[in-house]
């Protein structure tokens, strides 16, 4: 329809009906900014929240210091059995020992990030805590040194 061709009632109506979609844009322009803004700040608490977890999670595993680990190389049916683990809480400031099999997850990882005491090359090829120690104690069991690559004749 042509504007010269429409009577002042059809132009009135269609200027009101124009200024209402103008409003209704105006509109959905200020919720899609509001909605952009409530995205980027529900991302930023998400990022802050799992931050926060990662740092907790951290201050659980840190707060385990590995002072030393006994190896009874005895007839036991799990390769973890009769393993004591000698852990210092630094939050409670004592000294524990802990059968590996009793180990939470927090003590396990504080352990791997002993590199003296697990070697690396056996912990690349390992995805969990358990199965790195798993394949460390076979690996001392049979005798073979991980740091050099060579085996040896008598039990470490």
């Amino acid at each position: 329809m042509d504007i010269k061709s429409m009577s002042s009632d059809e132009l009135r109506s269609a200027l009101a009906q124009a200024e209402k979609d103008v409003a209704v844009y105006a509109r959905l322009k200020a919720a899609g900014k509001l909605l952009a803004e409530l995205q980027a700040e529900q991302r930023a608490r998400a990022e802050a929240y799992a931050q926060e977890q990662a740092s907790k999670l951290e201050r659980a595993v840190i707060r385990w210091e590995v002072r030393g680990i006994e190896f009874k190389y005895a007839t036991e049916t799990k390769i973890t059995d009769a393993r004591q683990v000698t852990m210092f809480d630094k939050d409670a400031r004592t000294e524990v020992k802990i059968a590996l099999e009793n180990m939470d997850a927090f003590q396990k990882a504080a352990l791997l990030r002993v590199p003296e005491k697990l070697p690396t090359d056996i912990l690349a090829l390992a995805d969990t805590p358990e199965a790195a120690l798993e394949r460390w104690f076979i690996a001392r069991r049979r005798g073979f040194l991980a740091q050099d690559r060579a085996y040896v004749s008598r039990l470490i």
